[in-house]
């Protein structure tokens, strides 16, 4: 029986991270609610497209590290900035989104 009503999982974030962690925990058998505040998924990865035709590519490097790594009862912390490595960079966001899927497996 799912632990949330409808799902065994929520995810807050459909950035790089929260999505990461969504396939992982959805590939391991769980059902998954994933929830977006914006109309689009990417998180704090967005292009903006200036009148001159430029493109800027914007990142989400942040500084707040370690102390988002660490879980406060059932939640689990991933983007990002709680990356071990590539901390600031998309790879860091998809680590990271796995990471917390592990965490939450192994918290059921």
């Amino acid at each position: 029986m799912a632990r949330y009503g409808e799902c065994d999982v929520v995810v807050v974030g459909a950035g790089f991270a929260g999505l990461s962690a969504a396939d992982a925990l959805v590939r391991d058998g769980l059902t998954v609610r994933l929830l977006e505040a914006r109309p689009r998924v990417g998180g704090r990865a967005l292009t903006l497209f200036l009148a001159d035709g430029t493109q800027l590519d914007l990142g989400a490097w942040t500084t707040f590290g370690p102390v988002l790594r660490e879980a406060v009862g059932p939640l689990h912390w991933a983007g990002t900035e709680t990356a071990v490595h590539w901390n600031g960079y998309f790879d860091g966001a998809v680590e990271s989104g796995y990471r917390a899927a592990e965490e939450v497996r192994r918290s059921l």
